[in-house]
C-alpha cells in the first residue's frame, strides 16, 4: 500500500523547527579560536623583523608585545601557599579566596600555554621549597610567613626566605609588607604586638627595606588609576597601594620595574605592582590583599590570577634597562589590533633592538577582557 505523502509532513516540520533553534543559538557554527601566527622572521643588528598575521572568526581586540631578553626564559614551578592550620584572624587574609586564586590561576597559565606546575603547598612544604634553594614561583597571598620559614628567636632571626630569593626564586607577595608579621602553626590570633613580631626589621632582615615604608593608621581602601607603561601594555589591573612599594626606590634600583598603577600614600608615590630585584631572584609586590569582589574588580581573584600569569608569561621579569627597557615600561614595543568578524590582518613589522646585550624576544599576544574572541600567543625568538 502506498504512504499518503503528506504523513511525512509533521516529520518535516520537526526538522525544520530543530535546524532553525540551531541556526539561533549558533548562527555562525563552531568558530575558530582567534590565531596569531608567525610567518617570517629575521634580525639585523638593529631590529627583529617580523611578518605575521591575525585573524578570528569573532570581533577581537588584541595587544601584541615583544620583550627583549637575555635568555629565553624558563617555565618554573608555580606554588601558592594553603595552609589552614595558620589563622587568618587579625591578618586580613581569606583561605577560600587564596584556594579559588589557585584554581584560577591553574586554568590561566594553561590558557597561556605556560607548562610549569601549579600547586598548593602547606608550611611543611614551603620550607622544603625555600631549603632547596631551586628556582621556582612561590605566591604568598597569606600576608604574612609562617614561622618555619620566618621567624625572631631570641635574637635571631630564622629566614630561610632570602637565600631562596638570590639563588634565583621569585615571590609574589600580597598583604602586610613582606617581613612585617610571622604567625605560628595553631595560633589562634595574630596582633603586632606579639613577640614573635619582626615588623620593620623584618622587612630590612628580608634585603627589602628601602623600598617599603610601613604605613600605620591609614584608610584601608587606598586605590590608584594611573597606569604605568607596563600596566597598559600588559593590562595589569590591581589598584590598591596601602602597602605597596615605594615608586622611586622601585624606579632607581637596577632591574626594577613598575608593573602596576601609580598613587600616593601620605605624599609618597606608591606602585600598586612592582617587580624588585635580589641576587639572581625577584620580590613581585602587590599593594594589599585580593578582595573577594565579582570578576570585574581588579582586586577579584579573577582580576588577580590574570594579573599574575600576564607576568608570568610575558618573559617582563626576564628584560631590565640593561637590555633597553626602562622600568615603568618606556621603549617596549607592543602595538594593538581590532579585528571584526572573520577579518584577517597580515603585517610586517620592524622592532627596535636596542642593546647589544639583547639575545631574544618574548613574543606575547592577548586579548582585552572584553574581546569576543579568545586569544594568548607566546614564542620566544633568538636573535
Amino acid at each position: 500500500m502506498t504512504k499518503n505523502k503528506w504523513a511525512f509532513v509533521p516529520l518535516a516540520v520537526l526538522i525544520i523547527l530543530v535546524v532553525s533553534e540551531i541556526n539561533w543559538y549558533y548562527p555562525y557554527g563552531s568558530p575558530r579560536p582567534t590565531s596569531l601566527q608567525i610567518l617570517n622572521s629575521n634580525s639585523t643588528n638593529d631590529a627583529l623583523n617580523l611578518n605575521f598575521s591575525i585573524s578570528s572568526d569573532l570581533p577581537s581586540n588584541i595587544t601584541f608585545t615583544a620583550i627583549p631578553v637575555l635568555t629565553e626564559p624558563e617555565d618554573l614551578p608555580v606554588y601558592v601557599f594553603y595552609d589552614v592550620n595558620y589563622t587568618t584572624q587579625g591578618i586580613g587574609s581569606d583561605w577560600n579566596l587564596i584556594h579559588r586564586l589557585w584554581e584560577h590561576l591553574k586554568i590561566d597559565l594553561k590558557l597561556r600555554n605556560y607548562y610549569g606546575d601549579v600547586e598548593l603547598v602547606d608550611a611543611k612544604e614551603l620550607e622544603s621549597i625555600f631549603l632547596s634553594n631551586k628556582p621556582a614561583v612561590t605566591i604568598m597571598a597569606y600576608g604574612a610567613f609562617p614561622s618555619n620559614v620566618f621567624r625572631n628567636e631570641t635574637n635571631l632571626v630564622i629566614n630561610l626566605v632570602t637565600p631562596w630569593i638570590k639563588s634565583g626564586g621569585i615571590l609574589v607577595w600580597f598583604g602586610w609588607e613582606p617581613g612585617y608579621y610571622t604567625v605560628d602553626q595553631g595560633q589562634s590570633y595574630m596582633t603586632s604586638d606579639m613577640e614573635n613580631q619582626l615588623h620593620g626589621d623584618g622587612i630590612e632582615n628580608l634585603g627589602f627595606g628601602k623600598f617599603f615604608r610601613v604605613t600605620e593608621g591609614e584608610p584601608y581602601w587606598i586605590t590608584c588609576e594611573v597606569r604605568s607603561l607596563f600596566s597598559e601594555e600588559l593590562d595589569i589591573r590591581y589598584n590598591l597601594i596601602r602597602t605597596a612599594p615605594v615608586y622611586e626606590a622601585v624606579a632607581n634600583v637596577s632591574g626594577g620595574l613598575l608593573l602596576g598603577k601609580v598613587g600616593q600614600v601620605n605624599s609618597t608615590n606608591r606602585i600598586s605592582v612592582a617587580a624588585i630585584p635580589l641576587g639572581l631572584g625577584q620580590l613581585v609586590a602587590f599593594g594589599r590583599f585580593i578582595e573577594n569582589m565579582d570578576e570585574s574588580n581588579p582586586l577579584s581573584f579573577y582580576s588577580v590570577s590574570r594579573d599574575i600569569s600576564q607576568i608570568l608569561c610575558s618573559g617582563v621579569l626576564h628584560t631590565s634597562k640593561a637590555l633597553g627597557i626602562g622600568p615603568a615600561g618606556e621603549n617596549l614595543w607592543h602595538k594593538n589590533y581590532y579585528l571584526s568578524y572573520g577579518e584577517i590582518k597580515n603585517e610586517n613589522v620592524a622592532i627596535p633592538i636596542s642593546s647589544p646585550d639583547v639575545k631574544g624576544f618574548v613574543l606575547y599576544g592577548y586579548n582585552s577582557i572584553d574581546s569576543t574572541g579568545l586569544l594568548f600567543f607566546r614564542d620566544y625568538v633568538p636573535i
